[in-house]
């Protein structure tokens, strides 16, 4: 069936303690993981015909001593990699070897973020560069050099409480964010594309499930999809590509395995995937013309202990997970439906 995943061999590959966040270079060439416990981002070289990944001859590159690295996110020229280090409370910045893969920090190694720093995207323009600020209830925003890949601060937004992982609409205009509280709700925002400045739309926030974790956009721009952790749901939405505002689908959610928490669109747009930390697993669905969610079958495949956040290549013939029960990466192979676009897989 189109979209299903199948474990690759061998299924697992050896990453850095606790993996979190995960991205596949927009070239498809190489996968780096933000390795919380191993204060490191780990760097791999990808087989484009099978999938497999092989760790780089220098394993990993170093995010600085309890560094802490959770959010990862890579701009989409490919120039640069942004790491969001939730104990020192900073970005880290590194630039990119498009042929060997090897990242290298920039001059200025880091830049000051707010406590407890998780999600972090980079616009599909790359002009700005998003933190969520978890400790601090607050969204950084940074204006991004396009040449150097630095980053300068342009200040915060106020989120909603313990902000976890936000999300770019592909044409650029609206941002949304997680906030990872019992409640559980999705905050969304109108991007200035010139200035980066955030303003909340009205109504400020949509209701999700409970301690909303990370979302994904579909890359045609019309729907957003977000996982619920204690819930084990995604929430879904249609969004108004004028306004930016979203409104929940009937039903407004769909089951997932226990504790998802990262989520993934495919380059086709066809399937959604969510990584589910309490069921070690990753649950596959079809996304149909409608955006509303139908499981396939199986409806989930088998990771490793802890499955935490996920990516699929641009390509649309590979996904990987992050365990940080294992300290290791799963890696899949996905069955081809039609042609992916030449947009890039949300990555959270």
């Amino acid at each position: 069936m189109a979209g299903e995943l199948t474990a690759l061999s061998p299924a697992t590959v050896t990453a850095g303690s606790e993996p979190e966040g995960i991205v596949v270079s927009p070239d498809g060439k190489h996968v780096y993981a933000a390795c919380k416990g191993a204060n490191a981002v780990y760097q791999f070289s990808r087989n484009a015909e099978t999938g497999n990944l092989t760790a780089l001859g220098t394993a990993s590159i170093t995010t600085g001593a309890s560094s802490g690295p959770i959010g990862l996110a890579i701009s989409a020229d490919g120039k640069h990699v942004y790491a969001a280090l939730a104990t020192a409370a900073k970005i880290a910045q590194f630039s990119r070897n498009a042929e060997t893969g090897a990242l290298t920090a920039l001059s200025t190694a880091t830049v000051g973020a707010g406590t407890s720093a998780h999600g972090i995207i980079v616009t599909p323009d790359g002009k700005h560069v998003y933190c969520a600020n978890y400790g601090a209830s607050t969204v950084q925003r940074y204006s991004r050099n396009e040449s150097t890949g630095e980053l300068t601060s342009l200040g915060t937004t106020e989120a909603g409480t313990n902000p976890h992982d936000l999300a770019c609409s592909p044409d650029g205009k609206s941002v949304y964010v997680c906030n990872g509280n019992e409640a559980g709700t999705v905050r969304q925002y109108e991007r200035n594309a010139e200035t980066g400045a955030l303003t909340a739309l009205s109504p400020a926030t949509v209701e999700a499930g409970k301690f909303t974790e990370c979302c994904v956009v579909s890359t045609d721009g019309k729907y957003v999809y977000a996982t619920n952790e204690v819930s084990a749901t995604v929430s879904q939405y249609e969004r108004n590509t004028s306004t930016g505002a979203l409104t929940a689908l009937s039903p407004a959610t769909v089951g997932s395995g226990a504790g998802p928490e990262g989520v993934a669109v495919s380059p086709d747009n066809a399937n959604i995937y969510t990584a589910n930390h309490g069921a070690n697993s990753v649950s596959q669905y079809e996304r149909p013309s409608t955006g509303k969610l139908a499981a396939l079958s199986p409806a989930t495949v088998a990771a490793s202990t802890g499955t935490a956040r996920l990516a699929v290549s641009p390509d649309g013939h590979s996904l990987y997970a992050n365990n940080r029960g294992t300290n290791t990466i799963s890696q899949f192979s996905r069955a081809a439906g039609t042609s992916p676009s030449n947009t890039l897989a949300m990555i959270v």
